[in-house]
């Protein structure tokens, strides 16, 4: 008796049932691809007509005729061949986030006021420390120190650290400014290097 090659129908019925498996995962994840396309193009669209709106209105001439009034509207528009319906709602917020933006903005440039003249401080006091005379005498030892200063009509604390370095003619000076008012927080840190000679 010959021996027969080829496969049994329990092979095929097994290789039948991996590939439908398989063929199902696949199918499965290009659905979810395709949705997740179609989510992400609607709203970019999306993203884009309600630009276009708010450039519209931001772009209108600024007349009581063209300032849009409190309440809700509703408008149809065509856009990549599919009809979209904007809603624009308009509040009467505009003074409550005009305060808030201002009081942002000054509290913003008052930082920045607080941290230049921490900065001129910590300058003029690294200055002090460079221009002064080349000897024993005046080379600074390591350690801290603090100073009150004056400058536009506030008192300002400097802390001056002293620290060692590995040449014995060199100091590394950090000085940290604090507004007097508040000594937990530091407005200004600048760091330099002093030698002996």
């Amino acid at each position: 008796m010959r021996k027969q090659t080829g496969f049994t129908l329990l092979e095929i019925v097994i290789t039948v049932a991996i590939f439908a498996v398989a063929s199902t995962a696949l199918i499965r994840n290009a659905s979810n691809s395709v949705i997740q396309t179609l989510s992400i193009q609607d709203r970019t669209i999306g993203y884009w007509l309600a630009e276009n709106e708010l450039e519209e209105l931001r772009s209108a001439p600024r007349t009581e005729e063209f300032f849009p009034s409190v309440g809700t509207d509703r408008e149809s528009v065509t856009m990549a061949n599919r009809d979209w319906e904007l809603k624009i709602r308009v509040e009467a917020v505009a003074s409550t986030a005009l305060i808030r933006n201002a009081s942002n903005s000054v509290i913003q440039t008052l930082s920045i006021q607080d941290r230049t003249i921490g900065y001129w401080l910590a300058e003029n006091e690294l200055e002090e420390l460079r221009s002064a005379p080349r000897t024993e005498e005046f080379f600074p030892s390591v350690g801290t120190d603090r100073e009150s200063v004056t400058m536009a009509n506030r008192d300002w604390e400097l802390k001056i650290r002293v620290e060692s370095t590995e040449n014995p003619d060199m100091r590394r000076v950090e000085v940290t400014v604090f507004d007097e008012q508040d000594l937990d927080v530091e407005v200004a840190r600048l760091a330099g290097f002093i030698g002996k000679y």
